[in-house]
């Protein structure tokens, strides 16, 4: 997940350019081309590394992302420069 330009700007692999997927998963994100049955298409998704099911923007952001902030899990900061998003 990246932050974008403002403080409520967050988004997914969906939008990363394959720099940006490979940066991802070579620290550790599992990211693999997933169904969405909300937009009816296949986009790079989060992937749990043990079932393979699409771990959703929400469920990462409430459940990891603002825990992880909260000091509740180790995270790493890895810089990125733009453009992030895939066009």
């Amino acid at each position: 997940m990246l932050k974008g330009a403002t403080p409520q700007h967050f988004y997914g692999p969906e939008a990363f350019s394959p720099h940006i997927i490979g940066l991802a998963t070579s620290h550790g994100a599992v990211i693999q081309p997933q169904f969405s049955r909300k937009k009816q298409t296949t986009q790079p998704g989060n992937t749990c590394p043990n079932c393979k099911a699409y771990i959703g923007e929400h469920y990462l952001f409430t459940e990891y992302f603002m825990t992880a902030l909260d000091g509740q899990y180790g995270y790493e900061k890895v810089a990125v420069e733009s453009p992030a998003i895939s066009h």
